[in-house]
Order: C-alpha cells, then sequence, then structure tokens
C-alpha cells in the first residue's frame, strides 16, 4: 500500500477516508486496477468502524474511483476509467456555464471552428478506414428522412467526434467532449427549426469526401462551408429570439 494515512477525527470521518483515498488515487499512489485493502484492514489503519469506511467507499464508488467484486478474489479495486467515461465528466459543468450565460452560441462556434479546423490536417493524414465506416454510418443516419430531430442532432455530434478522434490525439478528443457531448447539442437546439437537413447532409457528405480523397484543401473548405452555416442558423435564431423578446416588451 503506497499511501500514508493521515488522523481521523469523528465528525465526517468517512467524508475524510473518502478524501484521503481519493487523493491517493489522483495522485498515482493507488493505481488503476490495484485491489484496496479489506474493510476490516481500512478500519484498524483509520481507527474507525467498518460501517463508516463502507461509507466511505460508497463514495468513491458514486465517484466512478473504484469497483467492487464479488468472489474468492473479490474486493474493492481502483477503477481504470475510460477516456469516453473522463470526458463525460466535463460535460455537465460546461452545461451549467452554458445555462448560467457563461457560454453562448456565437462562443460555442467559434470554439469548435478552432479546434476542428486545426485538427483537419492531423485527421486527412492518420483517418483510417475504421473511421472512415464511422464517418459514413453517422451520415448515412443524417441522410434517413425518416431520422427524428434527436436522433439527428445526436448524429452531427457522431460525425464530429469521429473527425476529432480520427486526428489521433486522446487529450484533444478528451476535452472535445466539453463541445460535441455537451456544447454541440445545445446549439443545434436553438437552431434546428431553421435549419435545412438537405443542405447538412451536403455539408457532411463534402466533408467526407474530402477526408476519404486525403484531400485537406477540400477538406479545410468543406468544414469551413459547414463552419459558416451553423454560424449562419446561430445568428437567425438568436435574432427571432430578441425579436421575440422585444415584442413581448411593448407596452399593450
Amino acid at each position: 500500500m503506497l499511501f500514508a494515512s493521515d488522523s481521523i477525527v469523528t465528525e465526517s470521518a468517512s467524508k475524510q477516508i473518502e478524501e484521503q483515498l481519493r487523493r491517493a488515487i489522483q495522485e498515482g499512489r493507488l493505481r488503476a486496477d490495484e485491489q484496496l485493502p479489506t474493510e476490516a484492514e481500512l478500519a484498524e489503519r483509520f481507527g474507525v468502524s467498518r460501517p463508516t469506511i463502507r461509507e466511505a467507499l460508497k463514495r468513491l464508488a458514486a465517484q466512478n474511483l473504484i469497483r467492487s467484486k464479488r468472489g474468492p478474489a473479490g474486493g474493492n479495486f481502483v477503477n481504470r476509467p475510460s477516456l469516453e467515461e473522463a470526458g463525460m465528466n466535463l460535460v455537465t459543468p460546461a452545461l451549467l456555464l452554458t445555462s448560467s450565460g457563461e457560454f453562448d452560441a456565437a462562443a460555442i462556434c467559434e470554439a469548435r471552428s478552432l479546434i476542428e479546423s486545426n485538427l483537419l490536417a492531423f485527421t486527412v493524414q492518420r483517418r483510417t478506414d475504421d473511421d472512415l465506416t464511422e464517418l459514413q454510418a453517422a451520415l448515412d443516419e443524417l441522410s434517413d428522412p425518416a431520422t427524428a430531430n434527436g436522433a439527428f442532432c445526436a448524429a452531427e455530434v457522431r460525425f464530429h467526434r469521429a473527425m476529432v478522434r480520427a486526428a489521433g490525439n486522446k487529450i484533444i478528443e478528451y476535452f472535445s467532449y466539453t463541445l460535441l457531448e455537451g456544447l454541440q447539442p445545445i446549439g443545434n437546439l436553438i437552431s434546428y427549426k431553421l435549419q435545412d437537413r438537405q443542405q447538412l447532409v451536403a455539408l457532411h457528405g463534402a466533408l467526407l469526401d474530402a477526408l476519404r480523397a486525403r484531400d485537406l484543401a477540400a477538406a479545410q473548405q468543406a468544414f469551413a462551408n459547414y463552419a459558416q452555416y451553423r454560424h449562419t442558423l446561430y445568428d437567425a435564431a438568436v435574432s427571432q429570439y430578441q425579436e421575440r423578446g422585444a415584442e413581448g416588451a411593448e407596452p399593450a
């Protein structure tokens, strides 16, 4: 066991134990897939009861930091989070910041354009046949007239997430969850009544064709066209919203 335990006071003992174990996990002193000591061993180490230890472990499990395994080789183990699980933890704070007015549609558009356009050179160079298959599957769903509005938005998110993944940089992929899983759907929701599905399908089709051909110039132009169209939709949606607000504020 590679972590030292601090003394525990009676009040909020389970919380203090949870924090100590969480720090040990975050700092790498407890490694992924490593088994924690038993409840009895932890209780002795911290000088508390087993129910207190059990409560601390429940807190850690709720944060997906540990998992329980039953059987002769069972116990509590440090989780090895996937990139998707870790990235999705960024989504809720981003949504809260958006709902509080910190992020608006223009900022979302700008951030997406900066990240995705600058990744295109890597995406064109590094994309694989599997990436193309994933992009084509998302495009097929976008192209299907029977696709509902929510599913259409989700397919567009999958298309752009696949583009980012194809660039082969896991750090950028991790941070992109904030934009693609959290903020892109908000922007799409704002403007979905104004969007032309056929035009969006054509824009994504041109982008996929360029990636398939490994044509960077064509990919950059296709993405610029897509980004400009999204900007136009967001601007129009915001203008409509402001006009309705102004009308509602007029005296009777």
